[in-house]
Protein backbone atom coordinates (compact mmCIF):
# COMPACT_ATOMS: atom_id res chain seq x y z
CA UNK A 1 0.00 0.00 0.00
CA UNK A 2 1.28 3.46 -0.91
CA UNK A 3 0.60 6.35 1.42
CA UNK A 4 1.26 9.99 0.64
CA UNK A 5 2.35 12.47 3.28
CA UNK A 6 2.37 16.27 3.26
CA UNK A 7 5.75 16.40 5.04
CA UNK A 8 8.67 14.00 5.38
CA UNK A 9 11.13 14.83 8.16
CA UNK A 10 14.53 13.19 7.87
CA UNK A 11 16.20 12.52 11.20
CA UNK A 12 14.68 11.77 14.58
CA UNK A 13 16.92 14.07 16.56
CA UNK A 14 15.84 17.01 18.70
CA UNK A 15 15.45 19.37 15.75
CA UNK A 16 13.72 16.82 13.52
CA UNK A 17 11.23 15.96 16.26
CA UNK A 18 10.52 19.64 16.95
CA UNK A 19 9.85 20.24 13.26
CA UNK A 20 7.70 17.11 13.02
CA UNK A 21 5.67 18.19 16.07
CA UNK A 22 4.96 21.64 14.66
CA UNK A 23 3.79 20.34 11.26
CA UNK A 24 1.69 17.57 12.83
CA UNK A 25 0.01 20.08 15.16
CA UNK A 26 -0.87 22.12 12.08
CA UNK A 27 -2.91 19.19 10.77
CA UNK A 28 -0.46 18.03 8.12
CA UNK A 29 0.16 14.32 7.63
CA UNK A 30 3.79 13.64 8.49
CA UNK A 31 6.29 10.81 8.36
CA UNK A 32 9.58 10.60 10.24
CA UNK A 33 12.50 8.91 8.51
CA UNK A 34 15.19 7.77 10.96
CA UNK A 35 18.10 5.49 10.07
CA UNK A 36 18.74 4.46 13.67
CA UNK A 37 16.86 1.91 15.73
CA UNK A 38 15.45 4.67 17.95
CA UNK A 39 14.88 8.41 17.96
CA UNK A 40 17.31 10.73 19.77
CA UNK A 41 20.02 8.10 19.47
CA UNK A 42 22.51 9.88 17.21
CA UNK A 43 24.09 13.30 17.67
CA UNK A 44 21.04 14.46 19.63
CA UNK A 45 21.88 12.01 22.36
CA UNK A 46 24.11 14.69 23.84
CA UNK A 47 21.62 17.48 23.15
CA UNK A 48 19.12 17.41 25.94
CA UNK A 49 17.68 20.88 25.48
CA UNK A 50 16.47 23.19 22.75
CA UNK A 51 14.53 26.43 22.34
CA UNK A 52 11.91 27.16 19.69
CA UNK A 53 9.97 30.29 18.78
CA UNK A 54 6.38 30.25 17.57
CA UNK A 55 3.99 32.83 16.14
CA UNK A 56 0.27 32.13 15.74
CA UNK A 57 -2.04 34.60 14.01
CA UNK A 58 -5.72 34.38 14.87
CA UNK A 59 -8.33 36.00 12.60
CA UNK A 60 -11.88 37.00 13.54
CA UNK A 61 -14.52 37.61 10.85
CA UNK A 62 -17.27 38.28 13.40
CA UNK A 63 -18.60 41.76 14.17
CA UNK A 64 -17.78 41.32 17.87
CA UNK A 65 -14.55 40.51 19.67
CA UNK A 66 -13.90 36.89 20.62
CA UNK A 67 -11.67 35.15 23.15
CA UNK A 68 -9.76 32.24 21.58
CA UNK A 69 -8.23 29.53 23.72
CA UNK A 70 -4.88 28.38 22.32
CA UNK A 71 -3.66 25.07 23.73
CA UNK A 72 -0.11 24.01 22.98
CA UNK A 73 1.12 20.57 24.06
CA UNK A 74 4.80 20.74 25.03
CA UNK A 75 6.77 17.63 25.93
CA UNK A 76 9.67 17.31 28.33
CA UNK A 77 10.57 19.76 31.06
CA UNK A 78 9.64 23.15 29.65
CA UNK A 79 9.42 26.84 30.36
CA UNK A 80 8.21 29.83 28.36
CA UNK A 81 11.10 32.28 28.14
CA UNK A 82 9.26 35.02 26.21
CA UNK A 83 5.64 35.57 25.20
CA UNK A 84 3.37 38.29 23.85
CA UNK A 85 0.64 37.33 26.36
CA UNK A 86 0.72 35.45 29.63
CA UNK A 87 0.08 31.70 29.55
CA UNK A 88 -1.25 29.27 32.12
CA UNK A 89 0.63 26.00 32.71
CA UNK A 90 -2.38 23.67 32.96
CA UNK A 91 -0.27 20.56 33.55
CA UNK A 92 3.27 19.35 32.88
CA UNK A 93 2.58 19.02 29.14
CA UNK A 94 0.14 21.83 28.29
CA UNK A 95 0.38 25.62 27.99
CA UNK A 96 -2.83 27.59 27.46
CA UNK A 97 -3.35 31.17 26.34
CA UNK A 98 -6.61 33.15 26.24
CA UNK A 99 -6.24 35.54 23.32
CA UNK A 100 -8.66 38.39 22.67
CA UNK A 101 -9.20 38.88 18.94
CA UNK A 102 -10.90 42.17 17.98
CA UNK A 103 -14.04 42.32 15.84
CA UNK A 104 -13.19 41.84 12.15
CA UNK A 105 -9.53 41.86 13.09
CA UNK A 106 -6.61 39.67 14.06
CA UNK A 107 -4.29 39.05 16.98
CA UNK A 108 -0.89 37.41 17.07
CA UNK A 109 0.37 35.19 19.85
CA UNK A 110 4.12 34.70 19.91
CA UNK A 111 6.14 32.73 22.40
CA UNK A 112 9.50 31.08 22.91
CA UNK A 113 9.67 27.71 24.66
CA UNK A 114 12.77 26.18 26.22
CA UNK A 115 12.51 22.38 26.46
CA UNK A 116 14.76 19.92 28.29
CA UNK A 117 14.55 16.14 27.89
Amino acid sequence: MNKRFDIAVIGGGVVGLAILRRFAMSGLSCVLLEKGADILSGASKGNSAFESAYEITLNNAKKEKVIVTVQEPIGGEWSISAESQAHKKVNSHLAVWKVEVPAEGSATLSYRAAVKY
